[in-house]
């Protein structure tokens, strides 16, 4: 299937995990149509297998992992240029851990443009990569345009819902795939190992060790919070890589624990009275949205504490100060101190973390995708390789005598559970309303769960 774009660029924006991605990348999607591009926008794998029927175009992926690299080589072959951020560059232990984690050097240089979380995450690529400064641009992610205050009230609808079914929430935010993944731990092995850290003896094992520690203290202090707070909801809210079976047990012995993952976290943070995490991105995101949140527990190893979720949190190194401090916030109320109003704290987060005045980071990123001339800065396209009939033949065969891993399936179903019509359309309306911009975008299927954005 070819999709005609006449003149306007072509911007394809892929969706992995849909709970954290899909409405921030939906908001950058507006803002590229509005300003001239034919956007494409849907389900990760589906972009991939469709992309060389949808003509040269700029790739806009969320990380520039090793594992990227084939799929960078092939997009560029294609006459796709790709640009990227990191997804989960925000957090991360110091300048030389994200470059043995997060910075592929390889899979970067196929990159035209990398858009930065803010002035550490750029820091920490140039110590590495001083002479690529061009290419890396501070911009902030449009996940975090959300958080903004202008786009607070995106979610009063099923703020509204939520509270309306589950009342009066303390949330419980999980962090734990080292020790809880979804899939197994040969799988975790594999993609642990896949990181250069991953030679850095005892490394992982340290990791591994704290999130245990934490693991361990928040399936005791579930019950024991169910007991302190018979009136509230204790909602738990696995990672999207996590097994829930261990909260569902939780969950099926106490009245008032409820485990929950559906929708965006932002509307469950401000649903809630206060949220628990440990090492976890919805720290921040509480911080903005100004809902109280805490660092718990005190892990034993010092190394192994995320300098900025437990920076923009309240910390509780033991039980007793993690009741003190809920006390407190449902005593308070609206009255208790906002995190925000912290001068240090104002700063810390700014330095992490741009986009969050001004312009949007959609917007930023747009102008800067404006500026990308990528059919002079790619090399020829050069052919594909074709595969031999043979193996053509036998790779069908393959698929179907071959037994599906349904883990597998079933673990990129909870990642991606669908994308239809009727929620682009009612996503569309609420931007609309919230911006009063957009009216002139429309939208159109072009394959399943994904659709096309243009001007017209």
């Amino acid at each position: 299937m070819t999709v005609g774009s006449g003149r306007k660029k072509r911007l394809i924006i892929p969706i992995e995990t849909k709970v954290r991605e899909f409405h921030g990348k939906y908001l950058l999607s507006l803002i590229a149509a509005e300003r001239g591009f034919d956007v494409i926008l849907g389900r990760q794998d589906h972009l991939r297998e469709a992309l060389q029927s949808l003509g040269p175009a700029i790739y806009l992926d969320k990380s520039i992992s090793e594992t990227k690299i084939p799929w960078f080589k092939k997009f560029r072959s294609l006459g796709t240029a790709v640009c990227a951020w990191d997804e989960e560059g925000l957090v991360f232990f110091d300048d030389e851990t994200y470059q043995k984690m997060r910075f592929c050097d390889e899979a970067f240089d196929q990159a035209s443009l990398f858009f930065a979380w803010g002035d550490v995450q750029s820091r920490a690529m140039l110590t590495k990569r001083p002479e690529v400064a061009d290419k890396i641009k501070v911009t902030g992610n449009p996940r975090f345009d959300l958080l903004r205050p202008e786009f607070r009230s995106f979610f009063d609808e099923d703020v509204n819902r939520i509270r309306e079914n589950f009342g009066s929430i303390i949330l419980i935010n999980t962090n734990f795939s080292f020790v809880n993944h979804f899939q197994n731990e040969d799988v975790l092995r594999q993609q642990l190992n896949s990181y250069s850290i991953s030679s850095q003896p005892g490394f992982f094992e340290g990791w591994t060790e704290a999130q245990r520690h934490a693991f361990d203290a928040f399936r005791e202090m579930v019950p024991l919070l169910s007991e302190r707070y018979p009136d509230h909801t204790i909602l738990i809210r696995p990672h999207p890589s996590e097994r829930f079976d261990p909260w569902n047990n939780l969950a099926e012995q106490y009245e008032n624990v409820v485990v929950n993952a559906d929708g965006n976290v932002q509307e469950w943070i401000l649903a809630s009275k206060v949220l628990v995490h440990f090492n976890c991105t919805t720290g921040i995101e509480a911080y903005f949205l100004d809902v109280p949140s805490i660092a718990y527990p005190k892990t034993p190893d010092a190394a192994y504490v995320q300098p900025l979720p437990n920076g923009l949190s309240l910390q509780a190194g033991a039980y007793g100060d993690l009741v003190r401090l809920i006390d407190e916030i449902l005593t308070q109320g609206s009255a208790y101190p906002r995190l925000r109003d912290d001068s240090r704290k104002s700063l810390f987060a700014a330095s992490y973390m741009s986009g969050m005045d001004g312009r949007l980071a959609s917007e930023r990123i747009v102008d800067c995708l404006l500026q990308l001339d990528y059919e002079s800065v790619l090399p020829q396209p050069e052919p594909v390789p074709q595969v031999p009939l043979i193996k053509q033949v036998w790779r069908q065969i393959l698929k179907l005598v071959r037994r599906p891993d349904e883990r597998g399936q079933a673990y990129l179903s909870k990642k991606f559970p669908g994308l239809d019509r009727h929620e682009m359309d009612y996503n569309l309306s609420r931007f609309q309303q919230i911006t009063g911009r957009f009216e002139g975008v429309t939208i159109e299927p072009v394959m399943p769960q994904c659709f096309r954005l243009i001007a017209r």
